[in-house]
């Protein structure tokens, strides 16, 4: 994959992203195929995973992947946004207070998201 320059395989990713992130932040609700993005998917150990939330999850995943993200890759600033972008996330599920904080105001939960989406174009595209 080439650095500076948005890849194929990259841009449905974000688009999921964009999609489940909106959903997550709590700025927005998508149901699709009769399935509520924001219903929980499963629970473990007090943890409530949403579809979205999962969703978000495997989408920055799988940009970090495609952009050939390893413990060999000089580009400390990729690690450090997936770093940063996936650790908002998963603390946002985990502590609730977190959480309502970004979903219960519409400018945080914007202002998440778009940190979020920016951290993953900006990984799509230095990749």
């Amino acid at each position: 994959m080439s650095s500076f320059d948005f890849d194929g395989i990259d841009i449905p990713l974000l688009a999921a992203f964009a999609l489940f992130g909106v959903v997550a932040t709590g700025i927005g609700s998508i149901s699709l195929f009769g399935i509520d993005f924001n219903q929980t998917l499963f629970t473990a150990l007090g943890f409530d995973a949403s579809y979205a939330f999962v969703g978000s999850i495997v989408s920055l995943a799988g940009i970090g992947a495609t952009n050939e993200i390893d413990s060999t890759d000089p580009e400390l600033e990729q690690r450090a946004l997936l770093g940063a972008a996936l650790f908002v996330m998963v603390i946002q599920q985990w502590v609730p207070e977190v959480n309502n904080a970004i979903t219960g105001n519409d400018f945080v939960g914007l202002a998440v998201f778009l940190l979020e989406a920016g951290a993953a174009a900006s990984i799509s595209y230095l990749g």
